[in-house]
């Protein structure tokens, strides 16, 4: 398919370069003709060879802006007139045409060589593809340590992630990436970029590679590899036979990412990549790992993502190799010590094994090779990111513990997964991130040594961790000093719960929050140390089937929720749930004031937000978001009648959205004193309760104060209700611009007139065929259509023509 490219003319030209190099004249101390503050193009020594840079253009919009990025913060005369000799004398006559010789400009006007690779770097994914920042680049980054240039290194996987960041964004600054608005934490590469860069870094000796098409057919193996340092095949459907063996000495990156075509690979065919330093498998029909793995010692990462029929992992036998090493000493074969360096894997089961196979070893001789190249595939020990994403893995073996660099396990939805040997994760103790949300079988209490799995206590032990996500079935798991060694952690998800399969559901309601905490806590069981730790930390807790609780602050009788930053709060199925708060004899202060969204959902016995007379200061003060959900015996939202009510009714003036669902005994939502005070409310629904009769009702008899209520709501739904009398008592002042309104089944009157200029602003209309002649505009119901469905009989508004 192809679009007509628009040429832009040379008044627009120019106003889009302008727009791109920028302003700051007079702080760049050059003189513009009027001697106004001004854009940079308008200055007196920039000005001409702008116009002739611009000229240059040819009206291209990409070609314009990637020049205009190139050159801003460079108010250098000598800079610009260089850029525009080189582009006159066509200084990149092979990447031609001008678009071409324009990015080529671009990136050598790039700051650092850090930049460049990296740019370089991202040719190597398809055309169009969303780079995903985080779990792709990164891991790419890291092997190849892309962003170390001699002077700036770094200690964690948090600094290079912030390192990476601002690179991405100074790329997109330079119009060399792209922006993907739609997904946080993506970029992507424009084609005509791409194709440049993929040329640039053909032709670069220091960064060759080599990227296929999209969704090509590969019929041959790609040759002459000896001096090529990336090959990515992402996506590409392999047609030919695999060599047996590749020869690619230089090789740093390979990336057969979603290649079609194959299960399994040649057992030598890595056995001469011995400089590989990142793998990616993921996304194949892979069966097995082929021995020669063991060859590529300087490893540093390994992504085996959604692998679904990769069951097991090639572990060590020991035994095997003890006899082995017995029949090759008998033959006076000599041995290199190091082959079988277990020792350091910190796996203590093994080392009175290790220790007598050494001292049948002899001096260091030439019958390496002679011993099974398996011996070796844990002898990865420069491998620092491990990612098995949602792979079909059933266990881990214990050798994994020989892994003491990794710096990232991935263990994400290994639904497969039943098997994590002691040991094995406390091996480990480079790690900083640890995911294994779908593992269950931690060991419960201390460790004897006689059990199958790790425990809970192995991961406390991790002193870098800073990003850990787990799984615990049980409170049991947690040992007693559980939490020694957890001071850098910042990131965390924890689901306790027996039930996987809403550990899965879960995970897709939670990006947004950084520490989030899942609770379905047994009535009978005290909360741990360990939960409360996680507890004044959580931006997020969720509790689900807690049916021992009456009020959400006795998951914490010391206070946990009074101090912490806690932004979300959702409770489900809590059978006793009855208040937010219990207040019985004194106030207690948890005003919950960081809040933000608070659901209620499943709660059969829930009467009111908080009892008691008075409220605690600051309560509810940010929260923005307000839902219950089949709350069948909810009286009420908050016990109008306290005593401080009167200083407390700004506890909604944030509020954004409020809705009731199913709620069967509440009679009205809002009384007047509160209802003043939402100015910021946009979105208000209320469904499916049958006593309602009023949704504002005056409090205490009292009718004093301002009846204008509501000003910014753009959204409301009224479904349901059939005992509703009004939205409030006559004289409140209704001046809504509303974008969606929806009243079926609700009253018999409309809360607010609908005239005909109101009516057009409208996005969503759904009126109750009994309250159509209230419309003061007739003509209106001409741009209306009738609807009969499970909801009742109903007019809606008509969707625009497409023009």
């Amino acid at each position: 398919m192809c679009f007509e490219v628009p040429i832009l003319s040379e008044h627009d030209s120019w106003a889009l370069f302008r727009e791109n190099v920028g302003y700051e004249v007079n702080s760049l101390k050059l003189e513009t003709i009027d001697g106004n503050v001004g854009y940079v193009v308008d200055s007196i020594e920039l000005g001409t060879i702008a116009t002739k840079l611009v000229k240059e253009c040819a009206g291209l919009p990409l070609a314009i802006v990637t020049l205009g990025k190139a050159l801003r913060n460079k108010p250098s005369v000598s800079v610009w007139a260089d850029a525009l000799r080189r582009l006159q004398k066509s200084i990149y006559q092979d990447l031609m045409p001008v678009v071409d010789s324009l990015i080529k400009l671009s990136y050598d006007f790039l700051s650092n060589e850090v930049q460049k690779k990296c740019f370089l770097f991202c040719s190597l994914f398809p055309e169009d593809y969303k780079i995903n920042v985080k779990d792709e680049l990164l891991v790419y980054v890291v092997g190849e340590k892309l962003l170390e240039d001699g002077v700036d290194c770094f200690d964690s996987l948090e600094e290079t992630k912030g390192r990476l960041d601002s690179v991405v964004e100074d790329l997109i600054s330079s119009s060399l990436l792209l922006r993907v608005y739609e997904e946080v934490g993506y970029t992507k590469m424009h084609d005509v970029i791409r194709d440049v860069a993929k040329m640039i870094a053909f032709k670069d000796e220091k960064f060759k590679h080599m990227a296929d098409a999209v969704q090509t057919d590969l019929m041959k193996w790609p040759e002459k590899l000896e001096s090529c340092k990336r090959l990515s095949l992402m996506r590409t459907k392999i047609r030919c036979d695999f060599p047996k063996r590749v020869e690619a000495p230089q090789l740093l990156t390979l990336i057969l990412n979603e290649c079609e075509g194959f299960s399994e690979l040649p057992c030598d065919f890595f056995k001469e990549m011995k400089n590989l330093r990142n793998l990616d498998l993921s996304d194949t029909k892979i069966t097995s790992l082929p021995s020669s793995l063991s060859f590529l010692v300087e490893l540093v990462t390994l992504r085996l993502r959604r692998c679904y029929l990769l069951k097991n992992i090639p572990t060590v036998d020991i035994e095997r190799f003890e006899s082995r090493i017995e029949r090759l000493r008998e033959k006076k074969s000599m041995l290199k010590p190091e082959i079988l360096d277990l020792k350091k894997s910190g796996e203590e089961r093994f080392e009175s094994r290790i220790e007598r196979l050494r001292e049948k070893m002899s001096k260091p001789g030439e019958e390496e090779e002679r011993l099974p190249e398996e011996i070796r595939m844990f002898n990865l020990k420069k491998l620092e990111i491990l990612d098995l994403y949602e792979s079909g893995i059933e266990r881990l073996p214990e050798e994994m513990g020989m892994l003491t660099n990794l710096k990232s396990l991935n263990l994400t939805k290994m639904g497969n997964l039943t098997n994590i040997p002691p040991k094995v994760i406390s091996s480990m103790c480079q790690l900083e991130e640890l995911y294994a949300d779908s593992f269950q079988r931690w060991e419960i209490g201390e460790t004897l040594g006689d059990e199958i799995n790790a425990n809970l206590s192995e991961v406390a032990s991790l002193a870098k961790l800073t990003c850990m996500a787990i799984h615990i079935p049980y409170l049991e798991s947690f040992s007693t000093n559980t939490l020694t060694h957890w001071v850098k952690l910042k990131t965390f998800r924890v689901y306790v719960t027996d039930c996987s399969n809403k550990v899965i559901w879960l995970l897709q309601t939670v990006k947004r929050f950084q520490r989030y905490l899942f609770l379905q806590i047994p009535s009978s069981i005290s909360n741990s140390n360990e939960v409360i730790w996680f507890l004044r930390r959580a931006d997020f807790v969720s509790l689900q089937d807690c049916n021992g609780l009456e009020s959400v602050v006795q998951v914490d009788h010391t206070g946990g929720f009074k101090d912490n930053n806690l932004k979300c709060l959702e409770v489900r199925k809590c059978s006793k749930m009855k208040y937010l708060i219990e207040v019985e004899q004194q106030i207690l202060e948890i005003p919950f004031s960081s809040l933000e969204i608070l659901y209620f959902e499943d709660l059969d016995n829930l009467k009111s937000i908080c009892n008691g007379n008075t409220l605690p200061n600051e309560f509810l003060r940010n929260l923005k978001d307000l839902e219950f959900s089949s709350c069948r015996r909810l009286s009420c939202l908050i016990n109008w009648e306290l005593q401080n009510l009167g200083n407390s009714c700004s506890i909604f003036s944030n509020l954004r959205r409020l809705s009731l669902y199913g709620c069967e005994e509440i009679t009205y939502v809002l009384p007047m004193s509160v209802a003043r005070n939402l100015n910021q409310l946009v979105d208000f629904s209320v469904v499916s309760c049958p006593k309602i009769k009023m949704i504002i009702e005056i409090d205490n008899g009292e009718d004093d104060g301002d009846n204008y209520i509501l000003p910014r709501l753009e959204r409301l739904s009224l479904y349901n209700l059939p005992a509703l009398l009004s939205f409030g008592l006559p004289g409140l002042v209704f001046e809504w611009v509303l974008k969606k309104l929806i009243l079926i089944k609700s009253g018999k009157s409309l809360p607010s007139r609908v005239t005909q200029q109101r009516f057009s602003k409208f996005e969503v209309f759904e009126l109750d065929d009994t309250l159509i002649h209230l419309l003061e505009d007739p003509t209106i119901i001409n741009n209306l259509e009738h609807r009969v469905d499970d909801r009742g009989s109903y007019y809606y508004k008509k969707e625009k023509a497409e023009e």
